[in-house]
């Protein structure tokens, strides 16, 4: 038979338990929703990335459009070598402008990956583990201990069959 301290100790251990379990919980609902969040604010970011990208490749294909439709219409009368090179010098710019724009929207998009792993990472580390089931098995068992429950010869002890 326990003695209520024993009984009392066993149940304040349950109770720590099931509380820094539900603490572990809360915490770890609170790094997963903040990741959610920066996840969320970070595809948005890309969406917003990707959209001035293909508005700049195309506003810089309407200049360029434009700029050679404006050069053959001045040099409509001309011939020679000279006007294809000058017509050739701007469609490599266009053409060296759109990888440019291309390229960096890569790198953003890398970056952006790496970012994405780091919050990863980060929200892992804010995560936290719920107590040890050992380690609340030991606080129970040393209770019962203390208590006397695994002693061979109680004295306390007290059989209420007896008359």
């Amino acid at each position: 038979m326990c003695d209520a301290t024993t009984i009392m100790a066993v149940g304040s251990s349950l109770l720590k338990h099931d509380e820094k379990q539900q603490q572990a919980n809360a915490q770890n609902k609170a790094a997963r929703d903040n990741y959610m969040q920066q996840i969320t604010q970070k595809n948005l970011a890309t969406l917003q990335d990707s959209t001035a990208a293909s508005d700049k490749l195309f506003q810089d294909t309407i200049k360029a459009r434009e700029a050679q439709a404006s050069y053959e219409a001045s040099v409509e009368g001309m011939s020679g070598s000279i006007v294809g090179r000058i017509m050739r010098d701007k469609r490599a710019v266009e053409a060296r402008n759109k990888n440019n724009i291309n390229t960096n929207y890569e790198y953003k998009l890398q970056q952006t990956q790496y970012e994405l792993e780091g919050l990863r990472v980060q929200a892992d580390g804010r995560s936290k583990r719920g107590p040890s089931l050992l380690g609340t098995g030991l606080e129970i068992g040393n209770a019962a201990y203390e208590g006397g429950y695994f002693d061979s010869n109680p004295t306390a002890q007290t059989d209420y069959t007896q008359y």
